[in-house]
């Protein structure tokens, strides 16, 4: 038997009116909000495995042998390529999870942040000119550790919303 029940959730600045012709609504709206849950965590797992690789890319040499010449601008080039590549990665993993948020719920799309490249390495002649290109490729994967930081509390936020749900759809039932 199910309770005649009135029900307002609100998602994100939006109330949604519940009655008897909504069952069925809560049932895709669960699977919606599974469906992105999923995608999050695998785009999360992505990431985490690209921030792996990105630890090594600025422990090279700074023998004062590689600066200033054509072996050394060789070696940081490669460096940054292979961090923008990487970085380049996890762009286009965020893009993709923010088409699909763009579905789910325009307010979670628009809280999903980028993380920005690198620029090109240029000349180093002297070690302060290394250590800014170590502190800025740094500093790159703290802007992607940022972005990951932001997916987990978008993460937080669709399981909260998919307990919000299933309360609802309990309750409906009478269970509650």
């Amino acid at each position: 038997i199910v309770r005649p029940c009135l029900y307002f959730l609100k998602k994100e600045n939006e109330l949604i009116f519940l009655t008897f012709k909504n069952i069925m609504n809560i049932d895709l709206e669960i699977v919606k909000t599974d469906k992105m849950i999923r995608k999050v965590r695998q785009t999360r797992a992505r990431i985490k495995l690209a921030m792996g690789k990105m630890e090594d890319q600025y422990s090279y040499t700074t023998s004062s042998c590689f600066r200033g010449n054509i072996f050394g601008d060789i070696i940081r080039k490669k460096r940054t390529d292979k961090l923008n590549s990487t970085i380049n990665k996890i762009q286009q993993d965020l893009l993709n999870l923010e088409s699909d948020l763009l579905l789910y719920d325009e307010n979670l799309a628009k809280s999903l942040r980028l993380p920005a490249k690198m620029a090109e390495a240029g000349r180093v002649n002297g070690i302060l000119d290394d250590i800014s290109l170590r502190s800025r490729m740094r500093y790159r994967e703290f802007d992607v550790a940022k972005s990951l930081r932001n997916l987990e509390t978008i993460l937080g936020k669709l399981e909260d919303d998919k307990k919000k749900l299933r309360f609802i759809k309990k309750d409906q039932k009478g269970l509650i």
